[in-house]
């Protein structure tokens, strides 16, 4: 998905999308366990929306499309409408 275009969040684990509030919670979140999602989420550094949440590509190089590193995003709806966070590229569609 190309930047600046809209997509939706998709995350292989149900009804919640756990966004990372920077790039290395978000790299800790998707090779962790449930332990260190609960600890990233307790220091406010991983935050869920719901699946399907509509967000805003904002960074998308080749790192990011081969599932290297995770993209940015901006959450459009929702109460964390607005915010920033980051995502494995393979979440967004």
């Amino acid at each position: 998905m190309p930047v600046g275009k809209e997509g939706r969040l998709y995350a292989p684990s149900g009804a919640v999308v756990y966004v990372g509030a920077d790039r290395e919670a978000a790299e800790r979140a998707q090779a962790g366990d449930a332990a260190t999602i609960q600890e990233l989420v307790a220091a406010g550094r991983l935050f869920g929306v719901p699946n399907r949440t509509r967000v805003t590509v904002l960074t998308a190089g080749a790192a990011q499309r081969l599932g290297a590193e995770p993209a940015e995003i901006r959450i459009l709806e929702g109460p964390h409408a607005g915010r920033r966070g980051w995502v494995p590229y393979g979440w967004i569609r």
